[in-house]
């Protein structure tokens, strides 16, 4: 059984990590401008790394904007998985990892930090599969909320910390 090491770069200057994670971009055609490849590295929160290859097996990214009809600052996530790793659960380890390391930061850095997090699913699998207004797995609470213009899915997770302004 394959195994993964998750390791949170969220907010670390590690040039070393963001040249591999540039490079394991490229070799997947995720992105292939330099320049964004740049900028997205600046937003890792974690990277997985396959334990028997040594070697990265997919990455997550946030960046935290303001979603203008909920009226807060979210953090827009996006996760890249290669494709040899696909059927791993990595996706749904980094979500989770993910939505808890940058809960407990936007609670310790309130200035900093944003309300919640903020999916577009571009994967048919969460579609077909988790169909309820709110997923029923620990730590994937997420909220259906609607669709986008392009007909992706959308979901938040509120922070437990997030008060709402009136």
């Amino acid at each position: 059984m394959q195994r993964y090491e998750y390791i949170p770069v969220w907010q670390q200057d590690l040039p070393d990590v963001h040249e591999q994670v540039m490079k394991f971009w490229t070799a997947h055609g995720a992105i292939s401008d330099p320049e964004l490849a740049r900028k997205r590295v600046k937003q890792l929160v974690l990277v997985a790394r396959s334990t028997e290859e040594d070697e990265i097996a997919g990455v997550c990214t946030v960046l935290k904007q303001s979603i203008d009809d909920l009226k807060h600052e979210l953090y827009y996530y996006r996760t890249f998985v290669a494709p040899p790793y696909r059927n791993g659960f990595i996706v749904r380890r980094l979500l989770i990892q993910a939505s808890s390391l940058l809960e407990e930061w936007s609670r310790e850095h309130p200035e900093q930090g944003a309300a919640g997090m903020y999916l577009e699913l571009e994967n048919s699998t969460f579609s077909k599969h988790l169909r309820q207004a709110v997923w029923p797995r620990k730590g994937l609470e997420y909220v259906y909320i609607g669709k986008t213009a392009r007909g992706l899915e959308r979901r938040v997770l509120w922070f437990k910390h997030t008060l709402i302004a009136q």
